[in-house]
């Protein structure tokens, strides 16, 4: 997670998984709900991590409510 003054970004990273199951666990575990009341944007950010030399293979982000 990251804080600035006006956004909270909630990261999930996944190895072998893609960016769609990230934002996924985000969502079921409720890691953005815990914030709704702190007054900042929420962005939900899912990281796709290659197998290999875990590079980031693709990222995606979307705004929470």
């Amino acid at each position: 997670m990251i804080k600035t003054e006006k956004t909270i970004y909630i990261i999930e990273l996944k190895l072998k998984q893609s960016v769609e199951v990230a934002i996924e666990q985000i969502k079921q575990k409720g890691y953005a709900q815990k914030h709704e009341m702190d007054g900042r944007d929420i962005i939900l950010v899912g990281v796709e991590l290659g197998d290999k030399d875990k590079s980031v293979r693709a990222v995606y982000s979307e705004r929470y409510r």
